[in-house]
């Protein structure tokens, strides 16, 4: 009974899906050639972004995604496709395999770049054969992860879906190193950061609170953050936590209006999209009467 009801779960979510919307038919297809790729346990070569080589692999709920839809988040993608300029600075926090890292740098080239952090070191092998693969030369990958202060941290491999790997104080096998942002942001010459994607399996409140000073003097216009309620409150922290510490730094909890191509406070209503934006107040505009 309980499979029966996760399958229709999983099936009403994919028809309710934005990237089912636009294209039924080949998600369908897809859909049953994932499955066979599955039960064959193969990895999948995939031509990502239209133009980069990557590999898919059928224990990766990210790979499905790009499988199925051709991006992993497509709401998210469009957001990139409409607000990244060429010459931006973007930092990837939580890069895993390197899907927004490639696109947002695509995006963003020749004159801008993309920092990447992923600490899991077998992880981050793949993250690197994907970008050296890319021939992009705007990407930096940094093998550690961020957090609330320099030192080493326990990091859980989840070995039947990767992308949902998390850092925690629990004890696991394998421990990685973390870093600050601050220490980073001056250690690279961060001076302004155009766009922080922030998606750390519940980290998120743990990597802020390492930006303190980087937060202070406004140098990062916009930050997207994952609000997972049940990775959040494996870390104790939920989305009220991660609200209040960025108000308080001076950020407006914003909307994308994908029809404007703005930002719009949405404060009044405390109710928080899973991909949630926190702006510098001079990005935010007025919705029309």
């Amino acid at each position: 009974m309980r499979i029966t009801s996760l399958k229709a779960d999983k099936l009403r979510w994919l028809v309710n899906s934005t990237g089912f919307r636009r294209n039924p038919c080949g998600v369908i297809f897809r859909v049953f050639l994932w499955e066979l790729y599955r039960l064959l346990n193969l990895e999948v070569p995939y031509i990502y972004d239209k133009r980069f080589p990557i590999s898919l692999r059928p224990n990766e709920g990210v790979s499905r995604l790009v499988f199925y839809f051709g991006v992993s988040e497509p709401d998210l993608f469009d957001f990139y496709n409409d607000y990244l300029r060429p010459g931006m600075t973007v930092l990837d926090v939580g890069a895993n395999i390197g899907l927004h890292a490639l696109y947002m740098a695509n995006r963003v080239a020749p004159r801008g770049r993309v920092h990447s952090f992923e600490p899991s070191p077998m992880i981050f092998d793949r993250l690197s054969r994907h970008v050296e693969a890319s021939k992009l030369a705007n990407i930096c990958c940094h093998p550690f992860a961020l957090g609330p202060k320099a030192g080493e941290i326990f990091f859980h491999q989840v070995e039947s879906d990767t992308s949902r790997s998390f850092l925690s104080d629990t004890p696991s096998k394998e421990m990685v190193c973390i870093r600050t942002l601050d220490a980073v942001s001056k250690e690279i010459c961060l001076d302004k950061i155009d766009f922080l994607k922030l998606d750390v399996e519940g980290f998120e409140l743990g990597v802020l609170h390492g930006s303190h000073q980087t937060l202070d003097e406004g140098r990062i216009e916009v930050i997207q953050v994952e609000l997972d309620v049940h990775s959040l409150a494996r870390n104790a922290a939920n989305a009220d936590g991660v609200f209040s510490f960025l108000t308080k730094k001076g950020y407006v909890h914003a909307l994308w209006d994908s029809n404007r191509k703005a930002f719009y406070s949405g404060q009044g209503s405390r109710v928080f999209d899973y991909n949630s934006f926190f702006v510098r107040p001079h990005l935010v505009s007025k919705m029309p009467s």
